[in-house]
């Protein structure tokens, strides 16, 4: 899995890490807990993500971003 970036917040006292990365032709996005996944995978493959982005001038990464902290932030995740 190749790290592109990881991101940080504050969720009940905790911290979680919003990761993104690149495997194979996706970008993946999870978020972890005490490095523990909490998550599903949220991704796009790199054409969609690309074809989206010459449209619409946005990242569909940033917005699996926003779905993965949202989803934390609403209760939805795997109790770590």
């Amino acid at each position: 899995m190749n790290l592109l970036a990881t991101e940080d917040f504050e969720h009940k006292g905790k911290t979680v890490q919003i990761t993104t990365s690149a495997e194979g032709n996706r970008f993946v996005v999870v978020a972890k807990l005490d490095g523990v996944q909490v998550s599903p995978q949220y991704s796009v493959d790199l054409t969609t993500h690309s074809d989206y982005f010459m449209q619409h001038k946005t990242s569909l990464i940033a917005h699996l971003k926003d779905i993965a902290r949202s989803d934390i932030q609403d209760g939805m995740y795997y109790k770590a």
